[in-house]
C-alpha cells in the first residue's frame, strides 16, 4: 500500500453533493494535497454536505484506508490554527486500518515505511496508540526480519521505549547487524535520554568485537553531558560490563576526543580516581596532561588525584640532573594552588628523607643552582643540618656528647664566671701554678693536642656566639621562647640547640 504523496491541484469544486463527491472520489485517488484540502473544507464546513459524503467517508475507510489518510493529513497539514476535530476521528481510525490491512499483507518494507511515517506525526495527531499497536503487532515478523527489527527498534526507541523493551527482550529478534546499525541504536537511545534501554543495547552488544569503539562513538555523537556519560560509564563498571582498564581507556578515548577540554572535567575526575585506586596502564604524559588542564581550570581536586603518579614519575628516575628537571617542572605546574605547594613539598620531604646522606647532598647543590627552588631546599638543608649531628653517632651516643659538651661548658662557666661579673685580672704565676699541677700526667704531644682543641673551641664558641638570632626589638627571653616553640625557625647552631629542645620537650605545634 502505497505512502500518501501529492498531485496537481484540480479544478474548484462547488457544494453540489454529486459532484464533491466526484471531486472526493478525485482527490483520494490522486492524492491531491491541494484538491484534498478543498474539498475537506467544503465537507467539515457544511453538516448537510458531510452527512450526505459520510457513506463515502466510510466506504474509504474500509476499502482505501491509506488514500483517506492522504487525504486528511493533508487538511490537517495545511491548517494554521486549531485543528478540526471534524477529521480527527477519521484519521485515526484510516491510519489503524491501514496498518492492520498490512500487517495483514505481511509486508515488512511497507509496515516499516507506515510506521516510520506515524512516528513522525506532530504529537498534535494524537497517533500515539495506533502507533504503539502498529509496533506491538510488528514484533512477531521482527523475528524474522533484522531490517524491520533494526528500524522499529529505532522508531520505539525514540517514541514507545515499553514496546523498545519487549523487543529487546526477545531472543531471537537482532536488533542490528552492523557497526553502523548498532551504532544508530545506541545513539537514538543516548539522544532520547532513554537510559535503561541503552544499557540493555549494550549488553547486547558485549560480545562485539569493537564494542568499546562503538561504545565511545555513541557517547561522542549523542552530546550528552560529560557527566551523564560518566554516570553511564559508573554504571557500566558497575555491571561488569567494562573492568578498570578498559574504563580508563574508554574515558581517556572520550577526553582525548573533546580535546583536553573544560567540557569534560568530571570524566577526567574519574580516569584520575580509577588510576589512584588500581595498577593501571596509562601512557606516562597523561598525569603531566592532568596537571595542565588542573592548572588551566584551577581545579584542586583534579591536581590532587594526579600528584601521585607525577611523583612516582620523579622517583623512579636515577639521574640526578633528569631528577631536578622533572621536580622543577611539576614544582613550576602547582605554583596556581596552595594546596599543590603544599602536597609537593610533603612528597619532597618524605622522599628526600629516605635518600642516603651522599645523593641528599648533590640534590641539595643541584637546587642551590635554582632560585626558584629556594622552598624545596629548605627541605634538603634540613636534613642535611640533623643529618650531619648524627654522622658519628646514633641517637644515644648524639645525647651522651651533647651531655659532655654541656657539662664542660658548665665547667668553664662555674670556673671563670661563677659570679655573673668581671671581678678583676687573674694572677698569671697562680694559674701556671695550678694548671702544671692538674696536668703534669700529660705527655708532651697530648699537651700539644690539647691546646689546639682549646684554642679551636674558645673560637667555635666565640663563632657560635656571633651566628645566633640578634636581639633586636624582640627580647632575648622572646627569641628563646620563639625557637623553642617553633614560632621561629633556626639559623644557627646556638638556635638549633634552643629549636631540638623545645621540639624534645613537646613545645612545638603541628606545622
Amino acid at each position: 500500500m502505497p505512502l500518501p504523496e501529492s498531485a496537481s491541484p484540480p479544478e474548484s469544486a462547488s457544494n453540489a453533493p454529486e459532484l464533491v463527491r466526484d471531486q472526493l472520489a478525485q482527490a483520494l485517488e490522486t492524492r491531491s494535497a491541494t484538491l484534498s484540502v478543498d474539498i475537506a473544507r467544503l465537507i467539515e464546513g457544511n453538516p448537510a454536505l458531510a452527512a450526505a459524503l459520510s457513506g463515502d467517508l466510510q466506504s474509504a475507510l474500509e476499502t482505501q484506508p491509506d488514500a483517506l489518510y492522504a487525504f486528511v493529513r493533508a487538511r490537517l497539514a495545511a491548517a494554521t490554527g486549531e485543528l478540526p476535530s471534524f477529521w480527527m476521528p477519521y484519521l485515526h481510525q484510516a491510519a489503524a486500518a491501514a496498518l492492520e490491512t498490512i500487517i495483514g499483507d505481511g509486508d515488512s518494507d511497507t509496515m516499516l515505511r507506515w510506521l516510520t511515517l506515524l512516528a513522525r506525526e506532530p504529537a498534535s495527531y494524537s497517533v500515539g496508540p495506533v502507533l504503539r499497536d502498529g509496533l506491538s503487532q510488528s514484533i512477531p515478523f521482527a523475528e524474522h526480519d533484522p531490517a524491520l527489527a533494526h528500524g522499529i527498534l529505532s522508531l520505539a526507541v525514540r517514541r514507545e521505549p515499553s514496546i523498545a523493551k519487549d523487543l529487546l527482550s526477545h531472543s531471537r529478534i537482532v536488533p542490528a547487524r552492523s557497526y553502523e546499525e548498532w551504532l544508530a541504536l545506541l545513539v537514538i537511545a543516548l539522544k532520547e535520554k532513554q537510559d535503561a534501554l541503552f544499557l540493555e543495547l549494550v549488553r547486547r552488544t558485549a560480545t562485539f568485537d569493537r564494542r568499546q569503539v562503538l561504545w565511545k562513538d555513541a557517547f561522542a555523537e549523542s552530546h550528552r553531558s560529560a557527566a551523564e556519560v560518566d554516570t553511564l560509564i559508573s554504571q557500566l563498571q558497575t555491571e561488569g560490563q567494562l573492568d578498570a582498564q578498559q574504563a580508563l581507556d574508554l574515558l581517556f578515548s572520550l577526553i582525548e576526543d573533546a580535546g583536553w577540554s573544560g567540557d569534560v572535567l568530571p570524566l577526567m575526575g574519574h580516569a584520575v580516581r580509577l588510576l589512584s585506586q588500581t595498577v593501571l596502564h596509562v601512557n606516562g604524559l597523561v598525569p603531566w596532561k592532568f596537571l595542565e588542564v588542573a592548572a588551566r581550570e584551577r581545579d584542586d581536586s583534579l591536581l590532587r588525584g594526579v600528584l601521585t603518579h607525577v611523583t612516582e614519575q620523579v622517583e623512579g628516575l636515577e639521574d640526578d640532573e633528569s631528577l631536578l628537571e622533572m621536580l622543577m617542572q611539576l614544582w613550576a605546574a602547582v605554583q596556581w594552588s596552595e594546596a599543590g605547594r603544599t602536597l609537593v613539598l610533603t612528597w619532597w620531604r618524605g622522599f628526600a628523607h629516605a635518600q642516603p646522606i651522599g645523593r641528599l647532598s648533590r640534590l641539595d647543590q643541584l637546587l642551590a643552582a635554582r632560585r626558584e627552588a629556594e622552598l624545596l631546599r629548605t627541605v634538603t638543608r634540613s636534613l642535611l643540618v640533623v643529618r650531619r649531628l648524627f654522622t658519628r653517632s646514633d641517637a644515644e651516643g648524639f645525647a651522651e656528647r651533647i651531655a659532655e659538651a654541656a657539662t664542660l661548658l658548665q665547667v668553664l662557666h662555674d670556673a671563670f664566671d661563677q659570679t655573673g661579673k668581671r671581678d678583676g685580672a687573674l694572677q698569671s704565676a697562680a694559674l701556671r701554678a695550678e694548671l702544671a699541677s692538674n696536668l703534669s700526667t700529660l705527655s708532651p704531644q697530648a699537651r700539644r693536642l690539647l691546646a689546639g682543641n682549646m684554642r679551636e673551641l674558645a673560637a667555635l664558641i666565640a663563632t657560635l656566639a656571633d651566628q645566633r638570632t640578634r636581639v633586636g626589638l624582640i627580647r632575648r627571653d622572646d627569641v628563646d621562647r620563639q625557637l623553642a616553640t617553633d614560632e621561629m625557625r633556626p639559623s644557627s647552631a646556638v638556635d638549633a640547640l634552643k629549636w631540638i629542645a623545645g621540639y624534645l620537650d613537646g613545645s612545638h605545634g603541628t606545622g
